[in-house]
């Protein structure tokens, strides 16, 4: 059995952005009591659920680069692995409570990725493309570090 073949991280991101859209429109102004008499709409966010998960899978197997100087966002991609595991292989049945849940919990983990994607690029663009004088070198260590130093506002005006 071989691995699924590598896709780009652009197109793993949008997967996850649009079944987390599924999962908010299937759960459109639902309490949890009316999501869990309709079948329908359990069933879909499940799968929804379940692709978010391999997306994240594919994000630490094929694009460790993009997660590796962020540990919370790597948190947040095994949590929704392990939720994907647990609801695809059924492990002790599939709480819903659970999945209805991740649609509170789905534009946190979409935030993280969008933001972390632009740093990124940022990063990529700023490795490929700068000089290595003393402003490309300091713009690649912010960028590596992803944080600005609050305390550095610039060159002192004398």
């Amino acid at each position: 059995m071989s691995l699924p073949k590598k896709r780009e991280l652009r197109d793993c991101l949008d997967e996850i952005k649009q079944a987390s859209q599924d999962i908010s429109d299937f759960t459109k102004d639902m309490t949890y009591d009316q999501f869990s008499k309709n079948r329908m709409s359990m069933l879909a966010t499940l799968k929804a659920v379940e692709v978010i998960g391999q997306a994240c899978w594919e994000l630490r197997e094929h694009h460790k680069d993009f997660l590796a100087e962020d540990p919370d966002l790597t948190n947040l991609v095994n949590q929704a692995r392990g939720m994907r595991n647990k609801t695809a292989h059924n492990y002790n049945a599939t709480d819903y409570r659970m999945v209805f849940g991740v649609k509170d919990a789905a534009p946190e983990l979409i935030a993280k990725l969008e933001n972390r994607y632009q740093l990124y690029k940022l990063k990529t663009m700023a490795e490929n493309t700068l000089p290595l004088g003393s402003f490309g070198k300091s713009l690649k260590n912010v960028l590596r570090n992803n944080k600005l130093d609050k305390s550095d506002s610039g060159p002192k005006q004398g």
